[in-house]
């Protein structure tokens, strides 16, 4: 259950763009801002897809009280791997991660930091 919160989290912050917002990348073209909170979409919707999967089979084991019905990711991508036309969606998995990858990159470079003042 948790993971699919979890996986609800992920979506909400892909989707709602408050994460992007909140990014200082006023210096940026606003051609970049839309890259970013696409980026943004992408990658925490693909992050939320693979946690959404692992949390479905945690439910699936834990209701027909059998754990051989756990999966970890490694068994999702292979699942992903053995449908048609499934190395184009294990590509499109593999580039949303190196999507968000590449933008938690961004975060480390333009996240607002708050300071507490000395007294």
């Amino acid at each position: 259950m948790i993971m699919l919160l979890w996986a609800g989290v992920q979506a909400y912050k892909g989707v709602s763009g408050k994460l992007a917002k909140s990014l200082k990348t006023d210096r940026l073209g606003s051609g970049w801002q839309v890259l970013i909170y696409m980026g943004f979409l992408i990658g925490f919707l693909t992050l939320a897809g693979i946690l959404g999967g692992v949390g479905y089979y945690f439910l699936k084991a834990a209701f027909i009280r059998n754990a051989n019905y756990v999966k970890s990711m490694d068994d999702l991508l292979q699942l992903l791997l053995s449908l048609p036309h499934g190395l184009t969606w294990l590509m499109t998995v593999a580039t949303g991660l190196i999507i968000l990858g590449v933008l938690m990159l961004l975060m480390a470079r333009y996240f607002p930091f708050k300071l507490e003042k000395e007294q």
